[in-house]
């Protein structure tokens, strides 16, 4: 098996202004590819960090960094005070170890599963072992789109205080996408929820994991094409309205160069097709 090399840039020096990025630790991977080079030419000196999308909107709004890493829709709340655009799309993937037999399951059974009514994997045509339950933390990005689309909520989301919809407390909370990546490739018997581009990566680059088909549909370029894959997301930049620096980054990773960043890290271009 080959070992994951996780290559962390937390800031680069190159003499001049600084531009700062925060967020989704899904988008992270494309800004780091193609950031650095930017940064060079245009002497910024650069600062990324992940945290998760609502951390990378707090960051803009307050001012402690120029872009934000959000991937997720923004609610019409934050589209008012900052700006954004669309740079590629990703989808949500549920994941399991590759030697589970289990290939896909509905929406009611995903329910059933984080709610603790189906807790063996025998009760999906699989082995007779208890599934382990990875979650995300309650400010991930993955995690709100998990909310919308199961109508359940994170334990400790203060919105919904109705016990039925919450997700089991028995889940592990995993912040970074890797996080739950390399405990599903640990663990024969969990499952998880995270970004179908992390995932594809790290498989290609040996992790023990497969994507699990939903609703009868595998996240591939196709399904997220066009759509037919039911948890399409988009991958959106966050800046204040005022913030030249951002907007300049903004437009370049819109350009054929910029875009090859998203396609090297198995998301969906935002040109794709044309």
């Amino acid at each position: 098996m080959r070992f994951l090399l996780i290559l962390l840039l937390p800031s680069l020096i190159y003499g001049g202004e600084r531009l700062a990025f925060s967020g989704a630790t899904t988008i992270q991977p494309v800004i780091e590819e193609i950031a650095p080079p930017y940064a060079h030419q245009n002497k910024l000196n650069l600062s990324i960090e992940g945290g998760g999308s609502d951390q990378g909107i707090k960051d803009v709004i307050s001012g402690k960094t120029d872009i934000g890493m959000v991937n997720r829709p923004l609610t019409n709340e934050e589209k008012t005070s900052i700006d954004y655009t669309t740079i590629g799309y990703d989808a949500t993937a549920f994941i399991i170890h590759k030697n589970n037999p289990i290939k896909g399951i509905t929406r009611s059974q995903l329910i059933n599963i984080y709610t603790g009514k189906i807790t063996n994997w025998h009760q999906l045509g699989g082995k007779n072992r208890a599934i382990v339950l990875i979650s995300k933390k309650p400010d991930r990005g993955t995690m709100r789109i998990i909310e919308k689309e199961t109508g359940l909520f994170h334990p400790l989301n203060p919105k919904n205080a109705d016990q039925r919809k919450k997700l089991s407390r028995n889940t592990w909370d995993s912040g970074s996408n890797n996080d739950a990546i390399v405990w599903v490739g640990g663990l024969y018997d969990a499952i998880g929820f995270v970004s179908a581009g992390s995932a594809l990566r790290n498989m290609q680059l040996g992790m023990p994991i497969k994507l699990l088909a939903y609703e009868g549909v595998i996240p591939n370029e196709k399904s997220i094409f066009d759509k037919s894959y039911p948890l399409v997301s988009e991958l959106n930049l966050v800046y204040a309205k005022n913030n030249p620096k951002a907007k300049g980054f903004v437009s370049f990773i819109l350009t054929s160069k910029g875009q090859q960043a998203l396609s090297h890290n198995n998301f969906m271009r935002i040109d794709h097709g044309k």
